[in-house]
């Protein structure tokens, strides 16, 4: 799950730097976002996909962190 979202995401990103650099209310991209270092506008459907794809993210890399932590301390034989 974490590969694949972080996947996602970074396909995200670089779509994004090509979106407009003003808002564009025709589109409806109208949320301030920064693409690699550009501020961009996306719509607000794609700003919750992209909080959605963070919290994937942090979850599955805490359940990968606490999986890695019990495996050091009670290895599996």
């Amino acid at each position: 799950m974490f590969t694949a979202a972080f996947g996602l995401d970074a396909a995200l990103v670089n779509t994004y730097v090509g979106y407009p650099r003003a808002p564009d209310v025709a589109t409806q991209r109208t949320v301030p976002y920064v693409a690699k270092g550009v501020l961009v506008y996306i719509s607000e459907d794609e700003g919750k996909l992209l909080s959605w794809l963070r919290y994937v993210e942090i979850a599955s890399g805490a359940v990968i962190a606490l999986n890695l932590l019990l495996n050091a301390r009670w290895p599996l034989k």
